[in-house]
């Protein structure tokens, strides 16, 4: 795939100048959902920001009743969640009941209820319903809840050895994995970065104050932290980050292969072309490339023996594309499991994502082909997940240079653009 940069520009201007002369005409309102007003003023309150940018909060306080309350909330171009959860804990920490209501992130009604008693737990969320019976220390893993409640899941988990049930199925374990002295406006704080294992395909990384106060989750899509500590952000996910691919390069070294040629022995071959399948075909790869296909391939005098793939009974396919990704942590590894060796990214961090191009490119990392397409979006209550928010064309002729100066082949854009347009 090859471009140009005139031919980038082209393509995008007219949807970008339209924004723009839109937005110069109308100061675009802001993309931060307000804070309900009955939220009380001793809440812990947190923000949410969202590629750099705020939009949207979460707080945490304790009623008089003893309930825990959590309210969570953020836009992302009009959609995004806005739940309120009312927890009531048991001495140790383990919720004996919840109620979550509000909305989903796509602006679906939210109603959900756990309750445990008598030796016996009930759920029920827009996904399923069930109960079941439990004698030992048991965490339910809520739909909709709010970021903070994994502070209640590692609590529960290293009151009990480190790991615990989770409801409906399941085990999380949690560890502690490093921890770190952070400054912000002259206040200091001691915090720890915590994993959970079990919730997911890859540990989910969290940060504590203490054993069990939830201080933030950091990434570079969206990021929670307590008001007044943003510039301790980028700090934290550094640290993060290193853990992440200390992780990735441990398993790309357990896991990769490379055998100087493969050899697949009595495929099944589907011919994309054709829409038929050639039965009992050899195909011969070497180094990343397809060497040959055939009935019967002679291996003679064409460099080291192959590593042979007894294929009889099996199919082969060319590699899948996902033309719509946004690449994290994993994908790479869950893409080739699936069969999927390129990918389309079409909107991302753009340090975070060539330096994981590079880490693949390097074996530090299991991953795809990534075709790089950059994101550019103008200001206001519908703008894109992106750093790039450009109000001027100077603006958005420098964004696409830029792309264009870092490899990237196309540009996505999600703009609002004027009606006149």
């Amino acid at each position: 795939m090859t471009t140009t940069k005139s031919s980038v520009i082209i393509s995008i201007l007219p949807i970008l100048l339209g924004s723009i002369l839109w937005s110069q005409q109308t100061p675009p309102p802001s993309a931060v959902p307000a804070l309900p007003a009955d939220i009380p003023s001793t809440a812990d309150r947190y923000s949410f920001i969202m590629m750099g940018n705020l939009a949207g909060q979460q707080a945490v306080w304790t009623a008089s009743d003893g309930t825990l309350h959590v309210f969570f909330q953020f836009n992302d171009r009009g959609r995004g969640p806005k739940t309120t959860s009312i927890l009531k804990l048991d001495p140790s920490g383990i919720p004996l009941s919840e109620v979550i209501t509000g909305n989903d992130y796509l602006k679906s009604p939210v109603t959900e209820n756990y309750s445990f008693e008598a030796g016996t737990a009930h759920w029920k969320n827009d996904d399923e319903q069930g109960e079941k019976k439990i004698s030992a220390p048991a965490f339910y893993s809520s739909l909709n809840g709010g970021p903070s409640e994994i502070a209640l899941l590692a609590h529960a988990a290293l009151q009990n050895g480190g790991k615990i049930a989770l409801l409906p199925e399941g085990e999380a374990r949690v560890q502690r994995v490093t921890e770190l002295d952070i400054e912000s406006a002259g206040h200091k704080k001691h915090v720890a970065l915590y994993a959970a294992t079990g919730l997911g395909f890859a540990p989910a990384y969290f940060w504590l104050e203490g054993s069990d106060k939830f201080f933030g989750t950091v990434d570079n899509w969206g990021t929670i932290i307590p008001e007044g500590w943003d510039s301790a952000a980028p700090t934290l996910l550094a640290v993060q980050d290193k853990v992440k691919e200390s992780r990735a390069a441990d398993l790309a070294a357990k896991l990769s292969h490379h055998p100087e040629g493969i050899l697949f022995d009595h495929a099944n071959i589907f011919d994309a072309e054709s829409a038929k399948i050639v039965l009992n075909q050899q195909v011969l790869i070497s180094g990343n490339r397809i060497a040959g296909v055939g009935p019967s391939l002679l291996m003679a005098g064409k460099g080291p023996a192959p590593e042979i793939i007894d294929a009889t009974g099996k199919t082969l396919l060319p590699g899948l594309w996902d033309m719509h990704a946004h690449v994290t942590d994993n994908d790479g590894l869950l893409n080739l499991a699936a069969g999927v060796t390129t990918v389309r990214d079409l909107a991302n961090d753009t340090d975070s994502l060539l330096a994981r191009r590079q880490r693949i490119a390097d074996g530090k990392e299991i991953g795809t082909r990534i075709v790089l397409a950059g994101i550019i979006d103008g200001r206001g209550p519908f703008q894109g997940p992106t750093k790039v928010l450009v109000s001027t064309v100077a603006e958005a002729r420098a964004a696409v240079d830029n792309y264009k100066r870092l490899g990237y082949v196309q540009i996505k854009s999600t703009a609002r653009s004027s009606p006149n347009s």
